[in-house]
């Protein structure tokens, strides 16, 4: 059933392909994309290349769905939550500090930003 499914799937990507050069389709694509002219004010660019906040990682995390299969790292977002959950909770002690789940994604996240990832890595696959 899933090879029938497939195939049928596939004959409608597929479907007049022939149809059209190679040029012709580049040609409606290029006009395609002409129409949507994705622009951004300059207070939003401005706002795009200073670094991550911890308020713009904790409202990330909130918005990621629970019970959803883990990323690449294999630690459900459950995990995140309640670290940055326990972090927040946690009595100001000198004895011990609760890790700062929210700080070390931010770090994260602006480093990638300015150094980018580190071929080989196989962090962004």
């Amino acid at each position: 059933m899933a090879t029938i499914a497939t195939a049928h799937h596939d004959s409608l990507q597929r479907s007049g392909e022939d149809e059209v050069s190679t040029a012709e389709s580049k040609a409606r694509m290029d006009e395609a994309l002409a129409i949507l002219r994705p622009r951004i004010s300059p207070r939003m660019a401005t706002k795009m290349s200073e670094p991550v906040s911890d308020d713009e990682v904790r409202a990330a995390l909130k918005q990621v769905p629970n019970n959803k299969a883990p990323g690449l790292d294999g630690i459900p977002v459950e995990v995140w939550k309640k670290l940055d959950h326990e972090f927040t909770k946690a009595p100001i002690n000198a004895d011990t500090t609760p890790f700062n789940v929210i700080g070390a994604l931010r770090e994260v996240v602006n480093d990638i930003e300015v150094n980018g990832i580190t071929p080989g890595t196989g962090f962004a696959d």
